[in-house]
């Protein structure tokens, strides 16, 4: 995608006045992709912004000033443009996200952004919320003295869709993750310029999985029969992100035993320490309150999107202590991502 069909798909926009939302860059940690999305789910779950450049697993590998026409008077703006670079819990995968503030002029548009690999051109998307499906900031008003943060992701679903189905290019994680071309366009004359993307080293990688709303579901421990565990990440109305644990096994004596757990988590968290209730005197489909009792604990500690740690104390109920691997009755594969690249699922699907 060049100047003439940049213009024709963005001419439409150009009358739009967008309100966009600006401050430290933060998600929605259960939000779930759509299948061009250039990043997994849970890497978006807390982008530890630091507008003074590295922090933790955080790079800033670009900085520098771009020309920007105001749509108002025709005059042009200086914006400051700063690049970061965070590493996700999977192999080879990274989000980006692009600061941007107006430092002299009274407004500027926000630029459109593409990819070029190899003379070859991708469109990009800039979006406020992680893995959005149609976000769009291109053509909005930016003005001096805000600082915008925007998401760089691929292509809107429904534009995906359309230069999948024409055979036409589109980005995939592993372009995102290697060195390229970023593309600058000013969204009023389309004067260019071209900011160099380091190939992702995969060294910003946190320790674990972030805790997210894919982890919920059915889980079992390999070789142990007729039993397992249903979990559920969820967050509650007032933000609080909460697990609820279900485990179905047998006591001592091979009868069946429910045990249950629950506990608040911090977003971004990939391992929770839970008090391990027993419960029991409950009434068939009846309004009867079950009894429960702490019984045991247990350490819950995501490595993968299909394995999962629990590390358990049962000595009081004489079943021991011990450390468990947990994965999925079936691989994940929600909206087109879970633990495959896109090639390698397109490859399955197609035997």
């Amino acid at each position: 995608m060049r100047k003439s069909s940049l213009i024709t798909s963005l001419a439409a926009a150009a009358s739009l006045f967008l309100t966009v939302w600006s401050g430290p860059v933060s998600a929605q940690e259960n939000f779930i992709s759509h299948p061009g999305s250039l990043y997994p789910p849970s890497c978006a779950t807390q982008v530890n912004f630091d507008p003074e450049g590295v922090r933790g697993e955080v790079e800033k590998f670009s900085e520098g000033l771009l020309s920007l026409r105001d749509l108002s008077d025709g005059q042009n703006s200086s914006v400051r443009l700063r690049f970061y670079r965070q590493g996700c819990a999977e192999p080879g995968r990274s989000v980006m996200w692009v600061e941007m503030s107006v430092i002299s002029g009274g407004a500027a548009v926000v630029p459109v952004f593409e990819m070029e690999v190899d003379g070859e051109f991708y469109p990009l998307r800039l979006t406020v919320d992680p893995n959005a499906y149609s976000d769009i900031y291109t053509g909005a008003n930016m003005i001096q003295g805000e600082t915008w943060n925007f998401f760089i992701d691929g292509p809107t679903l429904e534009e995906w869709q359309q230069l999948t189905d024409a055979g036409n290019n589109v980005p995939t994680p592993e372009l995102y993750n290697g060195g390229f071309d970023l593309h600058a366009l000013d969204f009023i004359d389309f004067r260019e310029a071209v900011i160099p993307v380091p190939a992702y080293e995969d060294d910003l990688g946190p320790e674990g999985l972030a805790f997210n709303g894919r982890l919920s579901g059915n889980w079992v421990v390999e070789g142990a029969q007729d039993q397992g565990f249903v979990l559920a990440f969820e967050e509650l109305p007032d933000g609080t992100q909460f697990l609820f644990l279900s485990w179905y096994t047998y006591d001592a004596d091979h009868k069946l035993l429910w045990l249950t757990a629950g506990d608040t988590y911090q977003i971004g968290a990939h391992s929770i320490d839970l008090p391990i209730e027993l419960v029991s005197n409950g009434a068939f489909l009846g309004n009867q309150e079950a009894e429960r009792s702490v019984v045991g604990s247990a350490t819950l500690t995501a490595l993968h999107c299909n394995h999962l740690e629990l590390t358990y104390d049962l000595t009081d109920l004489g079943l021991g202590t011990g450390t468990v691997k947990l994965q999925r009755l079936f691989s994940l594969e929600t909206a087109g991502y879970a633990c495959r690249n896109q090639p390698e699922r397109e490859a399955t699907l197609n035997d």
